[in-house]
């Protein structure tokens, strides 16, 4: 997320505005204020609240006048109410009837259809039966040729077997036309309820017209009625009442494409800079990754520094392995003859001095004056400038004696350190302060070279680590043998 600077003032003062990751560039889209958004959509809404309360107003306006008794308005408008009601009355008889009317000519029509493919089947029979039409002139035709049979009218063997063969044909077409005359039967029932449908139907549809003149009629009336309202519309408080009506629907109209065009802008906006957001969210992403690598690497350089450091340090404690036995060593010998020099003070401290004599070592021949004498203020004998004497070095204190000396218990844990044996007088002072001495000489002999040194460290450590690793493998052998 980019970083905001914010001008808000805390209990300390101003707050400083931090450094955004990656310089934002001057013409980069600002984050759409939401609030200020809000506050003027909250500024429509109350314009187009007071429009819709402006126009209750004029509307309750327009119902008290509408429901007056001596409004014609409201007259006419109850006429046409009833005009209206009984154009949707007179409208459903109108469409009960052509119901009635449609089923009867779908009556009409399966009748016909029902007769067309019987007639069909009546010409094709009549083709085949001939003069037969009728069971009865079958059985008579049949009952004529049985007695010529029984008569012996037909002589010959070859008549008798043609009429036999007649008298089969006709048994068998017998029935064909018994099915013709149920045929016809059916026709004529079908041709009557045609015939009959069709007048029901023409009945049914000069009803129908006569209402739909009935329902012309009322249309006309309530156009009548219109326009003798729209009259009354037009005159007067009326049509003034509807021009001021029309303009607040259209200041509210307006209103509502303002909050439209409002909307779409902000929005607009949002996507600019959500857009810009999202590619400068890439370039900060790009910048931190950046900066840990140049992190990882100023770290990289600091550890390998460290390291040499370590290295140096180590290898540096490696010049002098036995610095802080020399040193310890170099603190008791400045301790012990300490002692020595306290006590040689001691010593003189007790010996017994002449007074001194001003003119025990003046010359023959020479006075010793005072320097409140004349001689002194006329100026004698000038004494000669002094050259400054150089510093001679310290003489070791000397003891003649034998004396004790006493310790503090640090320094008998000193001693003991040093694994040597607490002096208690300044001969046995002398003597350890040989011995340190001669340990002192012994630990600075294993004092080495840097380059020893920082070889010898290096070696300590490879070892250190191939220890390590021989270990670390000697684990994970044992794991997995464990697991097998």
């Amino acid at each position: 997320m980019p970083i905001e600077l914010s001008d808000n003032n805390n209990q300390q003062g101003e707050r400083k505005k931090r450094a955004p990751l990656v310089p934002i560039e001057a013409d980069a889209p600002k984050r759409p204020d939401f609030k200020a958004h809000k506050a003027d959509l909250d500024k429509i809404f109350e314009q187009i609240k007071g429009y819709k309360e402006q126009l209750d107003v004029i509307r309750k306006k327009a119902d008290e006048s509408r429901n007056s008794k001596n409004n014609p308005r409201q007259v006419l408008q109850d006429e046409k109410k009833k005009l209206i009601d009984d154009k949707r009355e007179l409208g459903d008889e109108i469409g009960a009837l052509r119901g009635e009317r449609n089923a009867a000519m779908d009556r009409v029509r399966a009748a016909r259809n029902k007769s067309r493919d019987e007639v069909s089947e009546i010409r094709k029979l009549n083709k085949e039966l001939g003069e037969l039409l009728t069971p009865e002139a079958v059985d008579k035709k049949i009952k004529d040729l049985e007695f010529k049979l029984e008569t012996g009218a037909v002589s010959s063997i070859k008549g008798e077997k043609k009429v036999m063969l007649e008298i089969k044909a006709l048994r068998a077409s017998r029935d064909k036309a018994s099915s013709m005359s149920d045929k016809i039967n059916s026709v004529t029932g079908q041709q009557k309820e045609e015939e009959d449908f069709a007048q029901k139907s023409k009945t049914i549809q000069r009803q129908i017209d006569e209402k739909s003149i009935q329902f012309k009629e009322l249309l006309q009336q309530i156009e009548d009625k219109n326009t003798e309202i729209s009259k009354l519309s037009n005159a007067g408080e009326a049509k003034k009442a509807r021009e001021e009506r029309d303009e607040i629907s259209q200041k509210i109209t307006n209103s509502y494409e303002k909050l439209d065009i409002n909307r779409k802008n902000f929005d607009k906006k949002k996507q600019a800079f959500e857009e810009w957001q999202v590619e400068y969210d890439k370039k900060c992403q790009a910048e931190r990754e950046r900066r840990r690598k140049e992190k990882v690497e100023q770290d990289k350089l600091r550890a390998e520094k460290a390291k040499e450091k370590e290295l140096e340090i180590a290898s540096i404690k490696r010049l002098n392995p036995h610095e802080e036995e020399i040193n310890s060593c170099e603190t008791l010998i400045v301790y012990l003859k300490t002692k020595i020099a306290f006590a040689s003070r001691e010593e003189r401290k007790t010996e017994t001095k002449p007074a001194f004599d001003p003119t025990a070592n003046v010359a023959s021949g020479f006075t010793v004056m005072k320097k409140d004498d004349d001689a002194w203020l006329m100026g004698g004998k000038k004494k000669k400038e002094q050259k400054p004497k150089q510093p001679s070095k310290p003489k070791e204190p000397v003891v003649t004696k034998s004396k004790k000396v006493s310790h503090s218990h640090e320094k008998l844990t000193a001693f003991d350190k040093m694994g040597l044996k607490l002096p208690t007088n300044t001969d046995e002072v002398k003597e350890t302060i040989e011995k340190l001495i001669t340990k002192k000489k012994h630990w600075e002999s294993f004092k080495k070279t840097e380059k020893e040194a920082i070889e010898e460290e290096i070696a300590e450590r490879k070892a250190a680590e191939k220890a390590k690793a021989e270990a670390e493998a000697e684990a994970e052998a044992e794991a997995e043998a464990d697991e097998e």
